[in-house]
């Protein structure tokens, strides 16, 4: 899963740099924001694979 994740920080990265370009993110505050979102985005996607790897299937 560390590419899959590694390819969504990408994806998540281009998209906010094109948002930059477009000036829907207004100042580096903003970016460090949703930079933030998007690392817990991807701390709960490691999560929930971990558990998938970790547990049977059918058991949560």
């Amino acid at each position: 899963s560390g590419m899959t994740i590694a390819s969504i920080s990408m994806t998540a990265l281009e998209s906010i740099l094109s948002q930059k370009e477009v000036g829907t993110l207004s100042s580096p505050e903003d970016i460090m924001t949703k930079l933030n979102d998007i690392c817990g985005i991807l701390f709960s996607l490691e999560d929930v694979f971990d558990d998938g790897r970790r547990s049977p299937p059918g058991q949560r």
